[in-house]
């Protein structure tokens, strides 16, 4: 089915460039959405008369779905529990049916190799990457029954807390593996790998064929001879 068959809303955010202030309500951007969530790090302001009017036109709530329309394009996350925010035109706001659509499938579902291909081909149709909205209402969604899409949710989201395990795990090795090497090194030039070898060759050590004899050896040959280099002659 289209997007917009089984949409309330989709719209996007203002166009004109809202009044900025230093502190107040939150106003958000393309680069404010990453796949998943929110980041709110770096983040612009409005205030309250200005929320209000910009509320009007483009009112996310808790559960909509967030799409990035500029820039990274095709991020996509959900609305914040009791996160009230406005939004300006390079993010794209969805009201899903909810008898229909479950948020969390169709934010994965617009995560997916299957949509970012569509969406990656929407977005190429001008000379600077933006994706606009009737792409967006266009965009084909696979829609298996309610109870199936609450089990591809739950399989995705314990696939998705198997792989941060298994990162973890590699961190942690890669970190223990960086420890090791730097023990080995630290070790190898204490003399502490080579201690055996010591004990069965201490004429190499400290006897005549030792490396410090051989250096005072070649000292004393360069000395006798005046500390010129000899030459080879020519035939």
């Amino acid at each position: 089915v289209k997007l917009q068959s089984i949409a309330t809303k989709i719209t996007d955010g203002e166009h004109k460039t809202p009044k900025r202030e230093p502190a107040g309500q939150l106003l958000i951007s393309a680069r404010n959405i990453q796949d998943g969530y929110l980041k709110l790090s770096d983040v612009d302001y409005v205030g309250d008369a200005e929320f209000q009017k910009l509320r009007n036109r483009c009112d996310p709530d808790s559960g909509d779905v967030l799409i990035s329309c500029s820039g990274s394009i095709g991020r996509v996350c959900l609305v914040d529990e009791n996160s009230k925010y406005v939004m300006v035109r390079s993010v794209a706001l969805i009201k899903l049916m909810q008898d229909f659509v479950i948020n969390k499938y169709m934010m994965y579902l617009l995560q997916s190799p299957l949509l970012q291909k569509e969406i990656e081909e929407n977005s190429k149709s001008t000379a600077q990457a933006n994706l606009f909205l009737g792409p967006i209402k266009n965009l084909g969604i696979p829609l298996p029954p309610v109870p199936e899409q609450a089990e591809i949710v739950r399989r995705v989201e314990q696939l998705f807390a198997y792989a941060d395990t298994i990162e973890k795990q590699v961190n942690s090795a890669l970190t223990r593996v960086n420890s090791l090497t730097q023990s080995i090194l630290a070790k190898a030039f204490r003399g502490e790998l080579t201690a055996q070898w010591r004990t069965e060759n201490p004429s190499l050590i400290s006897g005549e064929n030792s490396a410090a004899a051989l250096l005072e050896k070649i000292k004393a040959e360069r000395a006798a001879s005046g500390g010129k280099k000899t030459s080879r002659k020519k035939a």
